[in-house]
């Protein structure tokens, strides 16, 4: 599964960090310690407090489901407390297990309330009642002292990389000891997927309704938070954070050309059509030359250089590094 790292609000309480047990549903959690990425894991822990494993969903199925029913895509739970579907979380994940043993992770698009969820793609396999359904996440809440610490701001602390480390030792459902890793950022600001798929129709006329030929059952979501994600890995690769990033509307294009490109090639390999291949690498070339023009080679995005949050020029990256 993977993991991304987490962007938490400078002086706003209660808010949680969270690892996502990629065995299944942990049983408990034994230890979790926070450190700055330049210290030790034998150095002190910052002050983080207790982790649990998440309460919900922990549910059943309660009714035949799955592969070959007429709603492949529908799981009939005991309870939908917990859920979120990818417009609320575009990352987060659900473990199915079958009393066989067989077992898929899926993201929810739909919750119809105390009956059923709606993955956003058909299940393999079929399920009935008694077989699991779960979030396999452990977390913790963040020290209401510690979030409003300036000091902790992550800054360009770590260069483009996240600042904060977290070491969880969780006992899985197999009783076997883990001990696991994620990786937060404090910021002023949080940076968030703001495009949607009527916005990929206003940047590039009718884009909007051939992508949802093929993505109708989430409305693009999944496919621009993974544009996004690709965006912000190469800001890293330019040693830019993205969540110093301060111009929402050139990041938002750049997340429009990400995911054109994205489901461009989606489409060639679902078919191998030669003249899909030409479309998908003009698509990607598009988004290439604006990351040149607007990122790499001169930067015209303004980013925040410290704690402060406040913007300044930013130049692009030398030859010899990109």
């Amino acid at each position: 599964m993977l993991m991304t790292t987490q962007d938490l609000a400078f002086a706003v309480t209660g808010q949680k960090v969270y690892y996502y047990a990629p065995e299944g549903r942990p049983s408990s959690v034994t230890g979790v310690n926070l450190f700055d990425q330049r210290s030790s894991s034998d150095s002190a822990s910052e002050d983080i407090g207790s982790g649990s494993v998440t309460t919900a969903p922990d549910t059943t199925i309660d009714a035949n489901s799955g592969a070959g029913t007429s709603t492949p895509r529908v799981l009939n739970v005991a309870a939908t407390t917990g859920f979120k579907t990818v417009h609320e979380d575009p990352h987060v994940q659900y473990l199915v297990t079958g009393a066989a043993g067989e077992r898929e992770w899926f993201q929810v698009s739909e919750i119809l309330s105390g009956v059923s969820v709606t993955a956003s793609r058909a299940f393999r396999h079929a399920y009935v009642s008694g077989d699991t359904v779960e979030v396999t996440s452990v977390e913790a809440t963040i020290d209401a002292t510690w979030i409003a610490n300036k000091n902790y701001i992550s800054g360009n602390t770590f260069g483009p990389g996240p600042r904060w480390r977290l070491e969880w030792t969780y006992v899985g459902a197999d009783g076997a000891t883990y001990i696991r890793d994620s990786y937060f950022d404090v910021v002023r600001l949080q940076p968030d997927v703001t495009v949607t798929l009527a916005d990929l129709g206003n940047f590039m006329p009718g884009l909007s309704e051939l992508i949802s030929e093929t993505h109708e059952g989430d409305s693009a979501t999944r496919l621009i938070a993974a544009a996004a994600s690709k965006v912000k890995i190469e800001f890293m690769a330019a040693d830019k954070a993205d969540q110093l990033a301060r111009d929402n509307e050139l990041v938002a294009y750049l997340q429009v050309l990400g995911t054109h490109s994205l489901w461009a090639y989606g489409r060639y390999q679902e078919t191998a059509n030669p003249n899909l291949r030409q479309a998908w690498v003009d698509a990607d070339q598009v988004y290439e030359a604006a990351l040149d023009r607007l990122v790499r080679v001169v930067s015209k995005v303004p980013f925040s250089k410290d704690a402060s949050g406040a913007a300044k020029e930013s130049e692009g990256t030398p030859i010899w590094r990109r």
